[in-house]
């Protein structure tokens, strides 16, 4: 039987490595605070493909991926050009912080967390992804998560 992801060293590195921010967590306990129903969420329906448009530093998709592989179904798509607030101002990115410029890196950073074989990162926007859906052979979403541009257009594409 496979082992539960979600124990305290794994909780402690998603603390510290995928950063959640303003998702109700408490690094004092290792609450995951609303990370722990993302995982739920994918546990519950056990999507097969799940899409997730944008991340800071992953923590959502380490969440949802982790309930993937808990599951031993699915995978994840991850949709972030990785704009950077400071290099790319503020009218490309509301709070981007440029983690996702180097495949080795996001394959590294995914690879911390066990979950390096599920997730698919693909280093554009969502209205450059979704044209581009069938050339890249992807199943229907079964899931989504949607956190990319809070640019009112962006928003409403999304």
């Amino acid at each position: 039987m496979q082992e539960f992801s979600l124990n305290a060293l794994m909780l402690q590195d998603i603390l510290r490595h995928a950063k959640p921010l303003g998702h109700n967590e408490s690094r004092q306990n290792l609450n995951l605070g609303f990370g722990f129903i993302y995982y739920g969420v994918v546990r519950a329906l056990r999507p097969r493909h799940t899409v997730v448009i944008g991340s800071g530093y992953g923590f959502s998709v380490v969440c949802l991926a982790l309930g993937i592989k808990d599951n031993d179904l699915g995978r994840l798509s991850f949709v972030d050009p990785s704009y950077s607030l400071l290099k790319d101002g503020p009218f490309k990115t509301v709070g981007g912080r440029g983690t996702w410029n180097q495949p080795t890196n996001v394959q590294e950073h995914f690879r911390r967390f066990g979950v390096d074989n599920i997730v698919t990162h693909y280093r554009v926007r969502s209205d450059e992804f979704f044209p581009s859906y069938e050339e890249f052979g992807l199943p229907p979403i079964d899931l989504a998560f949607i956190d990319g541009s809070h640019a009112y257009k962006d928003v409403k594409y999304d």
